[in-house]
């Protein structure tokens, strides 16, 4: 049976032997290149003997094959380009452009995860009772009540109320001041950048919350416009600082672990793995609920790290 598109062989009683091998020879070649049954598929490779395929026409179908100008003009990184950039016409319906104000998220529940210590409308006060109290400790109270999250979700927080023991205070060898540095010589075991307070120190000037510039071994400095000062008697007064924070998605309160100082660090530390800060509480060592105490998630004006966190 002869194939579809085989081309004759010829017998032509006239030429040699030799020119009639020759003959068939080239229809043979004829037609393996048009293909026995239509147009040659190539399933793999085609083995040339080193030979080049030239003058390959526009492709028509999923199947043809294309030249180096043709993938470079319609699939190369420059031709894909603008579809991909977010400000193009033809642009990914779904990108989001990270610098506009107009596509910038707002209300994603993604919003929940991250890392905030937010001040908002969440009114989560701290109630203090005890306060003065040394021997029986500060009692703290958190009360039930809605807090909202960042994507505007809300769920109703369980209140809690815990007892605060009072941290240890050290005497003062000698305190002074000069060029606005106050040096303060003292067995505090305090560290660079811890909330502390100075209380009982003649002049009073010297008295109330501050932050350690640096520290060493038995003393250490605080920032403070006194000019050229110098003080008598007093105690160094750490500060426990409690963190409440609240789980992603929970109405559950819990209480982080103790704190000697309201810090960026801390703050930092206290807001990760999914735990929102919604109240600060900070005692000291004569009992006091001190300035940086506050709820919201923010400590109030004193505090080093009073307003929003992110």
């Amino acid at each position: 049976m002869a194939q579809q598109n085989q081309l004759a062989k010829p017998v032509l009683p006239e030429l040699s032997s030799q020119h009639q091998q020759f003959l068939s020879q080239m229809v043979d070649t004829i037609n393996s290149l048009q293909g026995y049954n239509g147009p040659t598929k190539l399933n793999n490779h085609l083995d040339l003997n080193g030979y080049q395929v030239k003058n390959v026409g526009a492709p028509t179908s999923s199947t043809d094959a294309i030249t180096h100008g043709v993938a470079e003009a319609s699939y190369s990184a420059d031709a894909l380009a603008p579809k991909l950039e977010s400000t193009g016409k033809n642009s990914l319906k779904t990108m989001r452009q990270l610098n506009s104000p107009v596509q910038r998220e707002q209300t994603s529940s993604f919003l929940n995860d991250l890392m905030s210590s937010v001040p908002n409308a969440n009114a989560i006060v701290p109630l203090l009772t005890n306060i003065g109290s040394p021997a029986t400790g500060v009692q703290c109270v958190i009360p039930a009540g809605p807090f909202t999250f960042v994507d505007g979700s809300t769920v109703m927080l369980q209140g809690r109320t815990d007892l605060f023991s009072l941290p240890t205070s050290y005497a003062i060898s000698s305190i002074s001041c000069v060029g606005n540095v106050v040096t303060v010589a003292s067995t505090a075991p305090v560290t660079e950048g811890q909330a502390i307070t100075i209380a009982g120190v003649s002049p009073s000037s010297f008295n109330g919350s501050v932050t350690v510039s640096s520290a060493g071994s038995g003393s250490f400095t605080y920032q403070a416009d006194l000019g050229t000062l110098s003080g008598s008697g007093g105690r160094v007064e750490e500060n426990g600082v409690h963190y409440y924070a609240v789980r992603k998605r929970s109405g559950s309160v819990i209480l982080l672990p103790q704190q000697s100082g309201d810090t960026m660090a801390n703050r930092l530390h206290a807001n990760l793995d999914g735990s929102q800060i919604v109240a600060v509480v900070v005692v000291n060592a004569s009992g006091f609920q001190v300035s940086q105490s506050g709820g919201g998630g923010s400590a109030i004006v004193g505090s080093p790290t009073a307003g929003s966190f992110f």
